[in-house]
């Protein structure tokens, strides 16, 4: 008669282990300890075993779609946020290029909505000592100093530039009226420029 094995570890079973319904190696124990109830049982073994192995790769499966459809919602929601993104910067180059600037206190054509409060900024900038210099006369010609007011023309439009973007952050504000510029001079070879002005919501009397 061959030797029984255990239906759970394929141990070969001694005949303590028959007595007791016991694998000693693996702790399974079996009602039926015959030759045939032993087969039944490692047969139900390997069947139980076999739905295991399709229960797991169903679950696999199942894991593997989710992730895909994770990945395909990220994916969805980053080209939304950056079309999003696009979208706001579309809008706002939009809002920079219709902006209104003026020192008057209107605009032919245009009501004012809505006043917005105050804006304001400054620059401060270098002259340069030649420059400095060579501002404070005129050649034989009568020229004025390039260099220097170049470098004053760059620092007004550095200040309107910067008003405009600190009115923008009102999603109202489409204007600023009332613009005023101060130039400030140092010692120590330097310009400064003041703007102040008040950002308002503009529409056209027609509209």
């Amino acid at each position: 008669m061959a030797q029984q094995k255990c239906p759970y570890c394929g141990a070969e079973l001694a005949p303590e282990m028959l007595e007791q319904k016991m694998c000693f190696a693996c702790g399974e124990m079996f009602e039926d300890v015959s030759e045939e109830g032993l087969a039944n049982l490692k047969e139900n073994i390997s069947l139980m075993r076999i739905e295991e192995e399709k229960l797991k790769a169903e679950e696999e499966q199942i894991r593997i779609k989710h992730r895909a459809q994770q990945e395909e919602f990220q994916k969805k929601y980053e080209e939304q946020k950056i079309n999003r993104q696009i979208e706001l910067q579309e809008q706002y180059r939009k809002r920079l290029k219709n902006f209104k600037i003026t020192t008057g206190f209107n605009f032919e054509g245009y009501r004012i909505v809505d006043y917005l409060g105050v804006v304001s900024a400054d620059v401060v900038a270098g002259t340069g000592v030649v420059s400095e210099l060579l501002a404070g006369f005129t050649d034989t010609f009568g020229k004025r100093s390039g260099s220097f007011e170049g470098k004053l023309s760059r620092a007004r439009q550095a200040v309107l530039n910067e008003m405009k973007l600190k009115a923008l952050n009102n999603a109202h504000a489409n204007a600023i009226i009332g613009i005023d510029l101060d130039i400030v001079t140092f010692s120590n070879d330097m310009i400064g420029v003041s703007g102040l002005g008040t950002a308002v919501e503009i529409e056209p009397i027609d509209g």
